[in-house]
């Protein structure tokens, strides 16, 4: 068995060899990982699996760290770029198309799109984008309360006003 010392020799002359060598270093790496990939991916979730909150502490951090790449990777649900968004932005005049306000607090406005088709209609703030979510949802309820408002409590039937 090694000693203490052996191991911190041997640790100073890798580290030395990593520093004089650092794209051959690298290479190493690059290789490793693409001939490796999927047990990496598995050793990967097997330790989200077992420990979960330091998982979803390090996902919040890395999210912190790299706004562009989750908007990115956000918008690709849609179908859409940050280009697109930033166009679709600008034609709104970077304000809800239903409220016509902006978002607060630097957050951005959502990506409304039709769930049965997919397709992206506009950039709604989060309180217009939940409205139309739960109107889409309950149409047939949102009919029944406006029958209801309309016939003055008489009536929940839609075609009785």
């Amino acid at each position: 068995p090694k000693t203490d010392e052996e191991r911190e020799h041997a640790r100073r002359v890798s580290a030395k060899w990593r520093e004089d060598n650092a794209e051959r270093y690298r290479e190493g790496q690059r290789s490793y990982g693409n001939r490796n990939r999927k047990q990496r991916a598995e050793r990967a979730k097997e330790r989200r699996r077992l420990n979960p909150e330091h998982a979803a502490l390090k996902e919040k951090q890395w999210r912190q760290a790299n706004p562009s790449k989750v908007k990115t990777w956000n918008l690709k649900k849609y179908g859409i770029t940050a280009e697109d968004y930033n166009s679709m932005l600008e034609l709104q005049g970077g304000v809800c198309f239903i409220c016509y306000r902006t978002c607060g607090s630097g957050k951005s406005l959502c990506v409304d799109h039709n769930h049965l088709t997919g397709r992206v209609r506009r950039l709604l703030c989060s309180s217009c984008n939940r409205r139309v979510g739960q109107e889409e949802s309950q149409s047939d309820y949102a009919l029944k309360v406006r029958a209801y408002i309309k016939s003055d409590g008489r009536t929940c039937n839609p075609t009785e006003t």
